[in-house]
């Protein structure tokens, strides 16, 4: 066979690919969807990625389902979509903590922010740092106090080592020369439980989860981490309102799918979720909440990723944390 007839051989199983590779983006999706959220349910992520989920559902003509696969700050998650084949159905919800700080932290993460394809932004957020309802300080100054005063007595409680919670508990210590015992959980539904319970001091999650708590008074929320007071507890003030400007923190979260999965799958995924973020429910929903939705094309989302794989991989050096 002469170069020039295995050059169009090549050529025409090359058109052949790329046919095959069109009419699967065309036909996409014709069969239910896979969502992955690295936490258990009924925690504050997992509330937020339901309702992205059914109002995804709608705009595709097919469910997208929900499933919890928490542990290990969500590694467990990312490692099971990162295997998983890269055509769109399985889908990762993915925050700062999962891209840029659990491959940092974890020796043997067995991913990085590059084994995914962007999809699109979802939501920036802040979180509530929270106390027992009996707890013996009332905000950030009277926790700060009682800290120092009684080092390794306050047990703060993240949801998993090495994720963004458990980096906003390093955040506080190192900054603050606080000494608190890291109580890791596998999401914030059960570390709450225990703060309900009072048999955890302290903890952090999202604000849709403890508001209703903060509402009846079984727990005391101390402060938002954010830049801005949230509706949900207007009277809750933030990090800096207490004088502790060096603790605000923004987190935020998108969508993820294995990397060299098709540009026009993931085109569609992006359009389903962009008229997700659209909803007036859902935005009011969210802004109650203390999030704001942050939709981004894939290449911004990539930008995105790779300011913050490099400022919390920072932080992880800072904080010294390796985690097996």
């Amino acid at each position: 066979m002469t170069i020039r007839r295995i050059l169009t051989v090549f050529a025409a199983w090359a058109m052949v690919a790329l046919g095959a590779s069109g009419v699967q983006a065309q036909q996409f999706p014709n069969r239910p969807i896979t969502m992955v959220i690295g936490f258990t349910a009924g925690g504050g992520a997992d509330a937020v990625g339901r309702k992205l989920a059914e109002l995804m559902s709608a705009n595709l003509g097919q469910q997208v389902i929900v499933e919890n696969k928490p542990g290990a700050a969500t590694k467990i998650a990312a490692e099971y979509v990162k295997s998983a084949p890269a055509d769109g159905y399985t889908l990762l919800y993915a925050s700062n903590s999962t891209l840029a700080l659990v491959p940092a932290a974890y020796k043997n993460a067995q991913f990085s922010a590059a084994d995914f394809a962007p999809v699109a932004g979802v939501i920036d957020t802040s979180v509530a740092v929270v106390a027992r309802k009996d707890a013996p300080f009332d905000d950030m100054k009277g926790l700060v106090n009682y800290a120092k005063a009684n080092p390794d007595k306050v047990t703060f409680g993240t949801a998993g080592r090495g994720g963004a919670l458990h980096m906003l508990q390093m955040l506080i210590n190192v900054r603050l020369g606080l000494k608190t015992k890291d109580v890791p959980y596998q999401g914030g539904a059960k570390a709450l439980q225990d703060i309900l319970g009072g048999r955890l001091d302290v903890y952090a999650d999202a604000i849709q989860a403890v508001a209703q708590h903060h509402d009846a008074r079984t727990v005391k929320v101390l402060a938002v981490s954010g830049s801005k007071r949230v509706s949900m507890l207007a009277n809750v003030p933030t990090f800096a309102e207490q004088g502790f400007d060096n603790l605000t923190t923004d987190f935020w979260w998108d969508v993820v799918v294995p990397k060299g999965t098709p540009e026009a799958v993931i085109a569609r995924l992006n359009a389903a979720i962009k008229v997700a973020l659209e909803d007036r429910g859902f935005r009011d929903w969210l802004a109650a909440s203390g999030s704001h939705p942050a939709y981004s094309s894939p290449a911004e989302e990539a930008n995105k990723i790779t300011n913050g794989v490099r400022a919390w991989g920072e932080m992880v050096k800072e904080f010294k944390i390796s985690l097996e």
